[in-house]
């Protein structure tokens, strides 16, 4: 199989969470979204530019792939939310090995999450 076809699949395959996120309010669309648009980068130009065009989520991905920017208010929703969700989870593994790994995974996402610049550089 070619890079290609697999990141074509992989970017329809994070385009189908979005849509989900966007069902589903405790489902985030938007990093799905930049996730395909990066699988779109790689393999198909006009599926990337459709991304970007789209009305609720492009503005975010183009933002995201041009400045590396999270904005405050994703910021705290991503936090509160992987805090909820993550600890709801913890909770109910019943072994140790599970919860320490799903507690690092979190805390990894939320040391990334919060290190990127809250708004573009000038």
């Amino acid at each position: 199989m070619s890079k290609r076809f697999l990141f074509l699949g992989l970017g329809h395959a994070s385009v189908m969470l979005g849509i989900v996120g966007i069902l589903l309010p405790v489902i985030p669309a938007t990093p799905f979204m930049i996730l395909a648009a990066f699988f779109y980068s790689k393999s198909s130009p006009k599926l990337h530019q459709k991304i970007l065009n789209m009305p609720h989520v492009g503005p975010h991905v183009r933002t995201w792939e041009e400045h590396g920017v999270i904005s405050p208010k994703a910021k705290i929703l991503c936090v509160a939310t992987l805090i909820m969700f993550l600890g709801s989870s913890i909770y109910f593994l019943p072994r140790i090995e599970g919860q320490i790994l799903l507690a690092a995974i979190g805390v990894g996402v939320m040391i990334f999450v919060l290190s990127r610049p809250s708004y573009p550089s000038k």
